[in-house]
């Protein structure tokens, strides 16, 4: 009986978190989408019916290492679409579908492995989904917040199927499968993804019990990850230019050289690994607050021999190299949201370790975390005022560019107002039906208020 009371409750706090985080992640979206540069480039592509074979292109050069992010793209646009008007901000409703139930998978086993913690680790995800740094970039579609759902959804399965305590056995190859295609999909979604990748192949060669076992492991991993980088491998190695975004003198070369030669700089990538989620978690640009949180981390697991924990093994190994990671990344490549797909694992996992079964009285217990789930639901508005992805002339442009359409059909020209970041002046009239023709005789202008005229050439 006590059993099924406690899986109804958290079956009732997983319906929750997973309505919370969709729900908080596409607010408004429809009224203030960030339709930038990249997210026109991307909401382009998606409409092609070409399958892509490689996915975004990186600042630093060369691409992501595979197509599923525009696969799910795609899939959004080509079967949301036509519900919507292939409105470019549609991107963030399937996306924030896909990372709310990962959320809500790995919040259900996080509570299953630590079911006295259930109210603290509820509250530590809503501390995560209402980040306003994380909150801004998911209302936007973008490559990196699929990269966080994938590292999330194959931790939670992992935890699920009991994979980091088993290694690899012949018994679980389709769960091996499931958790190395999962995982190898957040890399192909953005390439910093690649550190927890690492981290996972090398932590479950390491469980894997005999020397038989590891090389079956290691042959299974490369043949799965070959088989997914086919359209990558495709496209590079039939355009000669490619070979060079990861041979060359770019950003991506250099972090691939300093990587391997083992060349990182240490000291800068601690202090971004530190202050960074600080500032995203806590809105705090200052080392200390997760330095504290990890020195009495380590402290607990030392005393309370949480080490023998296989999640607390795997969380310190994934620290070591991502910190590692980061610290060959050029300093100039360091932003903020490199971070976004690491967040849960270097911020909310280490807080989950360090509160988890502090105090033995079920009832003080119980009080200490609601009292902590209350602070932080309080906080919501004010974190979410904090929100920064948010183009309010979106809504303006949208009604605008229907009038437009209604009038003329087709139009030579839409011009708008100047941004800091570029704006597509034209996705959202096509997306309506309308026809960019340079030899039409009409020009059509929406000003800042989104109030149309046209010029008759």
């Amino acid at each position: 009986m006590f059993e099924k009371k406690l899986d109804l409750k958290i079956f009732i706090l997983v319906l929750i978190l997973f309505l919370f985080n969709y729900l908080y992640f596409i607010y408004d979206v429809q009224d203030s989408y960030s339709l930038l540069g990249d997210q026109s480039r991307d909401w382009r592509i998606a409409s092609s019916n070409s399958i892509q074979l490689i996915g975004t292109s990186i600042s630093s050069g060369g691409n992501s290492l595979g197509p599923i992010f525009y696969w799910i793209l795609q899939l959004t646009y080509h079967v949301l679409g036509p519900f919507f008007n292939y409105l470019p901000h549609i991107a963030v409703y399937s996306q924030s579908f896909f990372f709310a139930i990962a959320n809500s998978f790995l919040f259900f086993c996080l509570v299953k492995k630590y079911d006295k913690s259930i109210v603290l680790i509820f509250s530590l995800f809503i501390l995560y989904i209402t980040s306003p740094i994380l909150a801004s970039m998911a209302g936007t579609s973008w490559n990196p917040n699929y990269a966080a759902t994938f590292i999330n959804f194959s931790l939670a399965y992992a935890l699920f199927k009991n994979i980091l305590n088993n290694g690899y056995e012949r018994a679980n190859i389709g769960n091996i499968f499931i958790f190395v295609t999962l995982s190898w999909f957040s890399v192909q979604c953005h390439s910093p993804a690649l550190f927890y990748f690492i981290s996972t192949m090398l932590f479950l060669l390491i469980k894997t019990k005999t020397i038989r076992q590891k090389i079956e492991f290691l042959i299974t991993s490369i043949i799965i990850v070959f088989i997914l980088q086919i359209p990558f491998l495709i496209h590079t190695f039939t355009i000669n230019s490619q070979l060079n975004n990861y041979v060359g003198n770019t950003g991506t070369a250099t972090f691939l050289h300093k990587f391997l030669l083992l060349q990182g700089g240490f000291g800068r990538g601690f202090l971004f690994l530190m202050n960074d989620p600080s500032l995203i978690l806590f809105q705090v640009y200052k080392i200390y607050p997760l330095l504290i949180i990890y020195l009495l981390t380590v402290i607990k697991i030392i005393y309370s021999k949480l080490y023998k924990d296989c999640l607390v093994q795997f969380f310190l190994l994934y620290i070591l190299i991502t910190y590692y990671g980061f610290s060959c990344i050029p300093s100039y490549d360091r932003q903020t949201y490199l971070l976004n797909e690491h967040l849960f694992i270097i911020a909310i996992l280490p807080i989950i370790f360090l509160f988890n079964e502090n105090i033995k009285n079920k009832k003080y217990s119980l009080f200490f975390q609601t009292i902590i789930l209350t602070v932080i639901i309080s906080f919501i508005p004010y974190r979410y005022s904090k929100k920064e992805s948010k183009l309010e002339y979106y809504a303006k442009l949208v009604n605008a560019s229907q009038k437009i359409f209604t009038t003329y059909p087709e139009v030579s020209s839409i011009e708008i107002p100047k941004f800091p970041l570029s704006v597509d002046s034209t996705l959202i009239y096509e997306g309506f039906g309308g026809k960019i023709n340079k030899n039409s005789n009409v020009e059509a202008i929406i000003d800042i208020n989104g109030n149309v005229s046209f010029t008759i050439k």
